[in-house]
């Protein structure tokens, strides 16, 4: 049971760490700590992540190459042309490639079934991927409370989603 703990606390952790890493890239990943936590957790998850995430935290150390994240993430994800890589999972789901479609409704769904409600100050649909892996870290945390309380139900229905779901 203990080990499962871990598992499921690095887990839920990771993804909490991941959804910022689809931030708008500041200072703070670097001043928070945010790769160095994932240097940590990842390979406790997944195999071969140890190096690319050493790269990843030399680089943010270097301010310059902060500011050229910020433009890669501004062209990647904000525009003002088209986007080369939009963060909602609708685009890539929908066969229209749009944002807002049926599957955007299911993620609305899953998150007002489990009692989510969108932060209003975030004007994104839910299917952006950070907020996805928040939700994913929500549901994790849920599971483990279930856990840490004996409530096996609540913990099952949960893990299994996640597992299923969110591999």
């Amino acid at each position: 049971m203990e080990k499962l703990l871990e598992i499921e606390k690095a887990r839920s952790l990771t993804y909490y760490l991941l959804s910022k890493t689809f931030s708008y890239p500041t200072n703070s990943l670097i001043e928070e700590g945010y790769v160095e936590h994932l240097e940590k957790l990842l390979p406790l998850l997944v195999e071969n992540t140890e190096v690319k995430l050493v790269e990843m935290n030399n680089s943010l150390n270097n301010l310059e190459v902060t500011k050229e994240l910020q433009l890669d993430y501004s062209a990647l994800f904000i525009g003002p042309k088209t986007l080369l890589a939009p963060p909602y999972g609708s685009v890539y789901l929908e066969s229209k490639r749009e944002i807002m479609g049926e599957s955007t409704m299911d993620v609305i769904r899953l998150m007002n079934e489990a009692g989510v409600k969108k932060v209003e100050t975030f004007k994104e649909p839910q299917d952006h991927i950070r907020i996805e892996l928040e939700f994913i870290h929500y549901l994790i945390e849920k599971a483990i409370e279930g856990l840490e309380k004996k409530d096996w139900e609540v913990a099952e229905k949960i893990y299994k989603a996640t597992r299923g779901v969110f591999k």
